[in-house]
C-alpha cells in the first residue's frame, strides 16, 4: 500500500471515528471542512500561465473562456492533470472518487481540533 493510500485510509478511519463520537454523518463533517473549488483553482492556473486574457483576431477574449469554447476536451484533460497534480503533490484528497476534492491540510486541522482521544 502506498503511504498515500495509507494517508487516506487513516483519514477515513479518523472521520468515521468523529462521526460516532459527534452523531454525525462523514458527509455532514466534510460540509463543515469546504471544498477545495478545482474549477477556480484551475481557472487561477490557466490565467498564471498564460495571462488573463489573449487576442483571437482582433477580439481580446478570456483566456479561460477561449480554451473552454476552442478545445473543450483538451481543457477537460489538463484539468484533470491538474487535479492529478493537486493529489500527487500531497495537497488534496477526495473520498468520493473524485466527485469532491478538499485540502489535506483542511481535513487534518479539522480533526486535529474536534477528534477526541480515545479514554
Amino acid at each position: 500500500m502506498s503511504d498515500t493510500q495509507e494517508e487516506y485510509e487513516e483519514y477515513k478511519a479518523e472521520l468515521a471515528t468523529l462521526a460516532l463520537q459527534t452523531n454525525q454523518t462523514v458527509k455532514e463533517i466534510l460540509l463543515k471542512i469546504g471544498k477545495m473549488n478545482v474549477e477556480d483553482l484551475h481557472e487561477s492556473y490557466i490565467e498564471d500561465m498564460f495571462g488573463e486574457h489573449i487576442m483571437v483576431g482582433f477580439l481580446v477574449v478570456p483566456t479561460v473562456t477561449a480554451m473552454k469554447i476552442l478545445d473543450p476536451v483538451a481543457y477537460r484533460c489538463d484539468k484533470n492533470d491538474y487535479v492529478s497534480g493537486i493529489i500527487e503533490g500531497d495537497f488534496g484528497i477526495t473520498f468520493d472518487n473524485g466527485s469532491t476534492y478538499y485540502y489535506k491540510s483542511d481535513v487534518s486541522d479539522y480533526l486535529d481540533e474536534h477528534l477526541k482521544e480515545k479514554e
